[in-house]
């Protein structure tokens, strides 16, 4: 059976054409053709143009003819790709956008696990400080504050910085373990020294550079009595920015560290550095008022 594209292309071909060969068609004869098959394509939508017998070329062209068809007809079954897209990026049905929900879930996720900023690592901190001045109990306090502050702090970096060679001279296990001291003195510091909340509040003021690529991020302490300037010195771990030093009015927490380590590694080695870390572990324990 002759196929409807071919028995329009004879009625409206020019005769001339049709008299010669299509490898040696002149330019006219092709434009005729292309107007045929886009005029076939707006009254008969449901015929496939890839298969037709007219088309001179059929390896260049099926894309073309198929664009066009897609371009000019009205009928929504002749542009199935193009009708998918449109559905898919403008439809307001969400079972029609799967994948561009599934995409923003996953950026949201993404957002929640990226490492923060320096900035951001100390306002999580002081966040975490309110929380815990909000909470009564020195055993709730320390859980709460923990996991808090092993986000926050860069504990092998104090440990390398206080004790120096004796850091150097340590085995792995043993650094950790002195890690996870350095860590319950800090929660056991900030759990007793912060009494409860009474409206105090942290002010960011500045992010300013300093040697190998470290930061400080200067904030304040506002209380109803005083003032409290809070510098606090990162750098960038493989888990993102972390607190090394903490500045207070001046006074830096990791000299005075280094400074009291070294007097002790002198009298007695590590022994009496652990041991007067841990006697401070329980001061401050006693020291907590509710």
């Amino acid at each position: 059976m002759e196929s409807p594209i071919k028995s329009l292309t004879t009625k409206l071909l020019p005769r001339p054409c049709l008299a010669l060969g299509r490898q040696t068609w002149p330019y006219p004869c092709h434009a005729a053709l292309l107007s045929i098959i886009m005029l076939a394509s707006v009254i008969m939508p449901g015929l496939s143009l890839a298969d037709t017998s007219a088309s001179p070329d059929p390896q260049t062209q099926p894309a073309t003819t198929e664009t066009a068809a897609a371009s000019t007809s009205p009928d929504p079954h002749s542009q199935p790709a193009i009708t998918e897209t449109a559905a898919t990026s403008a439809s307001p049905d969400p079972h029609s956008q799967p994948a561009t929900t599934e995409t923003a879930t996953a950026t949201e996720s993404t957002d929640a696990t990226t490492p923060l900023d320096p900035a951001g690592t100390v306002e999580a901190f002081h966040a975490g400080l309110i929380q815990v001045m909000k909470t009564p109990g020195l055993a709730e306090r320390q859980a709460l504050l923990t996991p808090i502050v092993a986000l926050s702090f860069d504990f092998n970096a104090i440990g390398r910085i206080s004790l120096g060679r004796s850091w150097r001279k340590m085995e792995e296990p043993a650094r950790i373990e002195f890690a996870d001291l350095l860590q319950r003195l800090v929660v056991a510091t900030y759990t007793s020294r912060f009494g409860q909340y009474q409206g105090q509040t942290f002010n960011t003021i500045e992010v300013s550079n300093l040697r190998r690529g470290r930061k400080q991020v200067h904030t304040q302490l506002v209380t109803k009595e005083q003032t409290v300037n809070l510098d606090y010195q990162l750098d960038e771990t493989d888990q993102g920015w972390r607190i090394y030093d903490v500045v207070a009015n001046g006074v830096s927490d990791l000299s005075l560290k280094k400074s009291n380590y070294s007097a002790l590694l002198k009298q007695g080695g590590m022994d009496a550095v652990i041991t007067s870390i841990n006697e401070s572990i329980r001061k401050s324990q006693a020291d907590y008022r509710p």
